[in-house]
């Protein structure tokens, strides 16, 4: 790995670990998340209900995979008409 990859993974770990805490103040973590690339981060904090809304749909906007969008709908109670 070269100086430049072993930076920029040290870098988006430490983005990493700031997203997914929930020990972090939210604007840190929506700062951090807005650097965070790895889609499994993305999904785990869009799946996570106990996030906020605001953080989940930061992470929604930039999931790639559909299967986390049939799986949020499949969570959401359905509403009688």
């Amino acid at each position: 790995m070269t100086v430049q990859a072993q930076d920029t993974h040290t870098t988006d770990s430490a983005f990493t670990q700031i997203a997914l805490s929930a020990k972090e103040k939210p604007e840190l973590r929506k700062l951090a998340l807005s650097e965070v690339t790895e889609q499994w981060v993305l999904e785990r904090i869009a799946l996570n209900n106990r996030e906020s809304d605001e953080l989940r749909k930061l992470a929604l906007l930039r999931v790639t995979d559909q299967s986390v969008f049939e799986r949020i709908s499949l969570e959401q109670p359905r509403r009688r008409r």
